[in-house]
């Protein structure tokens, strides 16, 4: 995969204006349903107005122009703007448009296994159309939610540093692959 392959998809993503329903590919691709549980992790208000155990609808899309990514000697780069709607219990409790995310990290592959480091992963700033019935202003949205990518992130990196074995998919072996 290139950074060709990334854009590509990227641009078509953005240019056709769609929303991706991210629920659908989850459940779909991963047998795996979100709940107010697994948000409540990032955003506990969600627990105190919806709830345990809701599932959640998750909808994004490209906005302002289409992400980019780059590989380079250095590491891969990935920056854009994404929009992002959680519905629970038929109604929408989340609307955010992230502005300006910018992700920078250092991967590769041995021996079967995955190693790297992550040094920035920033979710930019929250676009003027934010919305939630959590109570929340987007400045407080963006500080959890920060700091919860922040805390996953520092995770990912100690286990990146001593790699992580590259599972099988759907039964086919792919741990020879080169990253």
């Amino acid at each position: 995969m290139t950074d060709y392959v990334l854009n590509t998809a990227f641009n078509s993503g953005y240019l056709t204006g769609n929303e991706l329903n991210i629920t659908y590919l989850i459940e779909t691709y991963l047998n795996y349903t979100v709940t107010s549980d697994e948000l409540g992790y990032i955003i506990p208000e969600v627990i105190n107005v919806y709830g345990s155990g809701k599932a959640v609808e998750i909808a994004g899309k490209f906005v302002k122009a289409p992400s980019v990514s780059k590989f380079t000697p250095t590491g891969q780069s990935v920056q854009g703007s994404l929009f992002l709607e959680f519905t629970i219990d038929g109604q929408s409790a989340i609307q955010v448009e992230f502005d300006d995310i910018n992700v920078f990290a250092v991967i590769s592959s041995n021996n079967g296994a995955i190693y790297g480091n992550i040094s920035t992963a920033s979710l930019g700033a929250i676009g003027a159309g934010f919305q939630t019935t959590l109570g929340m202003t987007a400045a407080d949205f963006l500080y959890q939610v920060q700091k919860s990518v922040d805390g996953y992130v520092a995770q990912a990196n100690d286990l990146l540093s001593k790699g992580v074995v590259i599972p099988s998919i759907k039964g086919i072996d792919i741990s020879d692959i080169e990253i």
